[in-house]
């Protein structure tokens, strides 16, 4: 027993020192892979991912964010966006350029991904950057009310097409006033709130089977849902588009759904006879798939931030 006692004691000494000395050997002797075009271990992309998280919550814990629902914060968040994210985040129905491409970590598609942060860790983040993310410090080039304005523009990007982006830029560019039907401010909810009072997920998923929509595509939660003909519909929520050109909005789901031909002529999407409100219903089922706060902040103009 005495025996066991003392190994266990010099087990306990010595593990530590050989963790240590082995992260002070990979460190000195190069081995790790540092070339930008080669991921990270998943152990060390995971540990590096949530120490960012966690520490931009803990230091923009002390920020309140002003009122950003202003057309003027939003005209002038869109050119610096424009000039100096653009680039490397890409916009609304455009790709991110090469820079952002060859960056590790990968620059976010910000359209999407800014629903995990509020307001508050947004300004944090443009105004302090990132370390080792390529994401600068834009505090030597901004003003704090010009960061609050990208902030505000961030959060309506979100619910733009990219013809409206590309209108936005040019009424800007141009100093043109934007078209009839294209706002700084989105003063609809593009069938939000109809979604979530009428429509119904249970009877969605039902109409999905009942349609047979399933053949062509993979649908989680629906029987038998395994066909590869169309995209896989898992974690739909989150998209920013459907059919790679629609805004991914309620009113634009239930339009394609009901008539995909009149939208996108030719698409091997068919016509089946789909009413309104059995559209309605499938896209109240399709947004419950996925991450619920992402797909909620996306959808819900008005939930707090």
């Amino acid at each position: 027993m005495r025996f066991f006692f003392r190994c266990l004691t010099w087990a306990v000494i010595a593990i530590p020192i050989g963790a240590v000395l082995g992260v002070i050997g990979v460190i000195f002797s190069g081995v790790y892979p540092i070339a930008a075009n080669r991921p990270h271990l998943g152990i060390v992309a995971g540990a590096l991912t949530t120490f960012q998280k966690n520490a931009v919550k803990r230091y923009a814990a002390g920020i309140d964010a002003p009122p950003l629902a202003d057309s003027t914060l939003v005209r002038i968040g869109l050119v610096h966006y424009h000039d100096l994210c653009m680039p490397c985040h890409g916009s609304p129905g455009i790709e991110r350029q090469v820079i952002g491409r060859g960056l590790n970590p990968a620059a976010p598609r910000l359209a999407v991904e800014v629903s995990e942060w509020t307001d508050a860790q947004l300004f944090w983040i443009v105004r302090n950057g990132l370390k080792m993310t390529g994401m600068p410090a834009f505090s030597t080039a901004l003003a704090d009310d010009e960061i609050w304005a990208v902030v505000a523009y961030l959060r309506r990007q979100v619910h733009l097409s990219r013809r409206e982006y590309e209108a936005m830029v040019r009424a800007v560019q141009t100093g043109t006033e934007l078209p009839p039907d294209v706002r700084w401010l989105e003063d609809d909810d593009r069938g939000r709130r109809l979604l979530l009072t009428r429509g119904d997920p249970e009877r969605g998923r039902r109409s999905i089977e009942a349609f047979g929509c399933g053949t062509c595509h993979v649908i989680p939660g629906v029987r038998g849902a395994r066909g590869l003909v169309g995209p896989p519909l898992t974690r739909f929520a989150e998209r920013h588009y459907i059919a790679g050109t629609l805004l991914n909005t309620p009113e634009a789901l239930v339009a394609w759904i009901v008539n995909p031909q009149a939208i996108e002529p030719g698409t091997v999407m068919p016509n089946l006879g789909v009413t309104a409100d059995e559209a309605l219903d499938i896209a109240a089922f399709l947004y419950t798939l996925g991450d619920p706060s992402r797909a909620l902040q996306t959808l819900r103009t008005d939930l707090d931030r």
